[in-house]
């Protein structure tokens, strides 16, 4: 797969990673994000600013899938953004 192959990044049609050279975050963008509150973005801080809209995670990780299967990995990261969201006031 090369850059080309995103996807349009909006009515522009610009592939959406086409322009980002930074191989970490292309590996971080594509493979190995990390479970809410082990990295260094305040994501409840982001949520909280958020009308009460439905949201989701994306998280992919390789290294995690491959240690406990995709489900596992599904498994982890709804119990660790559970335990993270309510000990930061997001219900």
């Amino acid at each position: 797969m090369s850059l080309q192959d995103d996807g349009p990044a909006g009515p522009d049609g610009d592939p959406v990673l086409d322009n980002i050279k930074d191989d970490l975050m292309l590996f971080t963008a594509r493979e190995g994000r990390m479970y809410p509150g082990e990295g260094a973005m305040a994501i409840a801080d982001m949520v909280k600013a958020l009308p009460g809209i439905p949201l989701s995670i994306e998280l992919p990780n390789l290294k995690e899938i491959k240690e406990r299967g995709g489900a596992g990995h599904a498994k982890r990261c709804l119990e660790v953004a559970k335990k993270y969201f309510a000990e930061n006031g997001v219900e």
